[in-house]
C-alpha cells in the first residue's frame, strides 16, 4: 500500500515559498524534508522574497520578511 503523501498541492507550496519561508521550513510545517520540497518546487518559476540578515543573529543567519506571524502561512499550515 502507498504511502500518504506528506506535501500538499504545489500551489500551497508555491504560496509558502513566495511569502518568503525556506525550504526547510516548509518541510519541518509538513513534516517530511527539504529535500522533498525542493524536488516538488523544482522547475516552477518560484519567486522568493530576498532574505535579510538578522539583527539580533549579529548576521550569523538570515530572516524571511513579512513571515512571523503571517496570517496566509497559519491558515496553509497543517491543523
Amino acid at each position: 500500500m502507498a504511502q500518504p503523501r506528506k506535501l500538499p498541492d504545489t500551489h500551497v507550496l508555491v504560496t509558502l515559498a513566495e511569502k518568503g519561508l525556506s525550504n526547510r521550513e516548509i518541510g519541518e510545517l509538513f513534516g517530511t524534508t527539504r529535500q522533498a520540497v525542493e524536488l516538488r518546487l523544482q522547475g516552477l518559476d518560484v519567486k522568493r522574497p530576498p532574505r535579510v540578515t538578522c539583527s539580533a543573529c549579529k548576521g550569523l543567519g538570515t530572516v524571511a520578511p513579512l513571515y512571523a506571524g503571517d496570517s496566509a502561512t497559519r491558515d496553509l499550515a497543517p491543523q
